[in-house]
């Protein structure tokens, strides 16, 4: 289920955080799945401490419900927080889509032309451009280099990630996402920042 996890890790705990978030993501752990820390502590290699940290910490973020001397378990994502996910990555994308084009360098802004053509080739070659995005959007943060920022999305990525599976993008027609990302290229190469902002907003739908 889980692979053995380095004692040699830094922070034991966040790598155990990080595994076990990946495999509700991809639902090796699925919704509803109680979780027992001792067994998942011994598929891991390591001892109940940093599992039961890396709960408490998914229980935070909405991936995991705890109740006391009851139960465990990978929470079930409901429409209704399917959608509320939804409109707040809207809010939180273009915001941050704000900041780094305000403040994007000359190679900056090639940069992200550059990974918006992957995401683009991705959707032309009918392949899912999940991954693509994500990194694109990572790319984003660190141009917007805004520390308070930084902090929350280590964990809030990991909630949209996971939560933005069960809802049908607005932009799902791969010829309109591919003008929307090129109209998103043209805008940062010019510095078009409310143009940027703009776009974004109609990804999701705002």
């Amino acid at each position: 289920m889980l692979h053995p996890v380095s004692s040699a890790t830094v922070r034991l705990a966040d790598t155990v955080f990080e595994r076990m978030a990946n495999a509700i993501i991809d639902e090796s752990l699925a919704p509803g799945q109680r979780l027992r820390d001792g067994e998942l502590a011994q598929s891991m290699g390591v001892s109940r401490m940093p599992v039961r940290e890396a709960l408490q910490r998914l229980e935070r973020i909405g991936l995991v419900e705890m109740s006391p001397s009851r139960f465990t378990r990978v929470t079930i994502v409901t429409p209704e927080m399917a959608q509320g996910t939804l409109e707040f990555a809207g809010y939180y994308a273009s915001s941050t889509i704000r900041m780094a084009c305000l403040r994007m360098s000359t190679q900056q802004r090639t940069e992200a032309t550059s990974a918006i053509d992957a995401i683009i080739a991705d959707v032309k070659n009918h392949a899912s451009p999940l991954a693509a995005r994500r990194a694109f959007h990572r790319m984003i943060l660190d141009i917007a280099a805004n520390p308070f920022v930084d902090t929350i999305s280590r964990d809030t990525d990991i909630a949209l990630a996971r939560n933005l599976q069960y809802v049908k993008l607005p932009l799902s027609d791969p010829n309109e996402l591919v003008d929307s990302y090129e109209a998103l290229s043209r805008a940062l190469t010019a510095g078009d920042t409310d143009a940027a902002e703009r776009i974004v907003r109609s990804q999701f739908a705002l």
